[in-house]
């Protein structure tokens, strides 16, 4: 599990039961109410992009992606 306010880019997430792989994040602060993390994710699957709201201190499922080079 990682918080909304730890969020990165290139960081992956599961959401909706798909992996998503973090393109752009914006962390805002809002003067009244608490801070958020603005999150535009794309698919590993089928390459849709997704944009969410997160709040800081809500814990979000990582996804377990690994990588390797190829020749």
């Amino acid at each position: 599990m990682i918080r909304g306010g730890d969020i990165a880019k290139g960081t992956c997430l599961l959401q909706k039961g798909q992996p998503f792989i973090v393109v752009e994040r914006e962390f805002v602060n809002p003067g009244k109410g608490g801070a958020f993390a603005r999150v535009k994710m794309k698919s590993l699957r089928d390459g849709s992009v997704l944009t969410q709201t997160i709040p800081t201190q809500l814990e979000v499922e990582d996804a377990q992606v690994d990588t390797h080079s190829c020749q």
